[in-house]
């Protein structure tokens, strides 16, 4: 279990000892003792504790409260105040910003010890409660997205159909060596171009035909590394894959299609740059907490995982530029692109995988894919199940 940091704001000096021992008593560690409002802003950065136990009359201008309502904007830790005074002014001001305790002194150590336990609990709830309230709005988001994709593929594949029927009919009643039928097998090789704009928004909503197979992920990385190496000879590839026959179970046209279309996007990333790209992979133990963490988790269950990963020293992203990047024709580029990332989405989706992203603009990227790892091989033609996969 991990040790809970606590910061001090206490202008007396004996009473901050004391804080100090009855603290450590219950196996907290205390990172510092400040006497100032502008002490404990500068402490707070610095020592990222868990929480901070604060007076509110303190020596300079800035109170307990007001540093408070700046850390509490700056780094979101949770503050206990204590005051020797039961002033209703002083209560209200400490609601406003959100106080997590207030203790009156004299107080026992227990009742501190209490109120710093829910104080953290309170914390955590808060934090489980903006990472359900980011997935509803994730699922929200791709639920909608969904429900249009998949209405233009369905209405785009009826109109294509009847295009095609009716340029065959008049490719029949055309005398031979007719100047038109050039023009006619153009126009069928823009509706064929059209169709597959029909099969980008159905591979996104992840319900293109799967034959899925036992895999060896490192052998399809080894094969794109070696193509994109010879498309672009002045960037630098290098990988760590492990060769420890971890077997997934996957459509290896889709997963080929994966690979090269998140390459492709950690290629354009690096721009003009002479950069570094880097794929692993390794297999990882992971709970159900931490999936619930990862984009497009959809309910996995806690097990073994084969991560593959990439790597770029691109341009990076913001988190407004992530919480995008998976979105048909969402693009930082120019208009028309953004197609390729959509379409691998739909891939972990079919796939019951996750994503991770983790991004620094300026430093660039690192995407993760996790896939379930398959217990026993199975034959080409088994069809994808629950059983197939390493849980619990």
């Amino acid at each position: 279990m991990e040790t809970t940091k606590i910061l001090i704001v206490e202008d007396n000096g004996l009473v901050a000892e004391d804080y100090r021992d009855s603290l450590e008593n219950f196996g907290y560690i205390v990172t510092s003792i400040v006497a100032s409002g502008e002490e404990s802003i500068i402490k707070a950065e610095l020592d990222s504790p868990d929480a901070i136990v604060m007076d509110i009359h303190l020596r300079d201008k800035m109170d307990g409260i007001e540093a408070a309502e700046q850390i509490s904007k700056l780094y979101n830790i949770p503050v206990i105040f204590l005051s020797a005074f039961h002033d209703r002014e002083l209560l209200k001001r400490a609601g406003q910003i959100g106080s997590y305790g207030y203790l009156i002194k004299p107080f026992d150590e227990h009742e501190l010890y209490a109120t710093i336990e829910m104080a953290l609990y309170k914390t955590r709830a808060e934090q489980e409660r903006k990472v359900l309230e980011n997935r509803l709005r994730r699922l929200q988001k791709t639920e909608s997205l969904q429900v249009m994709a998949g209405s233009i593929a369905h209405s785009f594949n009826n109109i294509l159909q009847s295009g095609l029927i009716h340029i065959d009919l008049a490719l029949e009643e055309l005398p031979p060596n007719s100047d038109v039928q050039e023009y006619m097998e153009g126009t069928r090789a823009s509706i064929t171009r059209a169709a597959e704009l029909s099969k980008v928004m159905l591979s996104y909503l992840g319900h293109t035909e799967r034959r899925p197979r036992s895999l060896d992920l490192t052998e399809i990385i080894l094969s794109r590394i070696e193509s994109s190496q010879d498309d672009f000879p002045a960037l630098n590839f290098s990988h760590n894959l492990k060769h420890n026959d971890t077997l997934i179970l996957a459509d290896i046209e889709q997963i080929d299609q994966l690979i090269q279309n998140t390459l492709s996007n950690a290629i354009e990333s690096l721009g003009d740059d002479v950069g570094t790209i880097v794929l692993n992979t390794n297999v990882s133990h992971f709970d159900e907490n931490y999936l619930k963490a990862t984009y497009l988790h959809d309910d996995l269950s806690e097990g073994e995982y084969l991560v593959f990963e990439i790597s770029d020293t691109g341009c990076g992203m913001d988190d407004d530029t992530i919480a995008n990047m998976f979105d048909p024709f969402f693009s930082t580029k120019f208009t028309g692109r953004g197609l390729g990332l959509a379409i691998v989405q739909g891939v972990v989706k079919s796939h019951k995988a996750a994503i991770e992203v983790e991004s620094v603009p300026g430093k660039g990227t690192t995407v993760k894919f996790l896939f379930p790892v398959l217990v026993d091989d199975v034959p080409d033609d088994k069809t994808n199940s629950e059983s197939d996969y390493l849980i619990g």
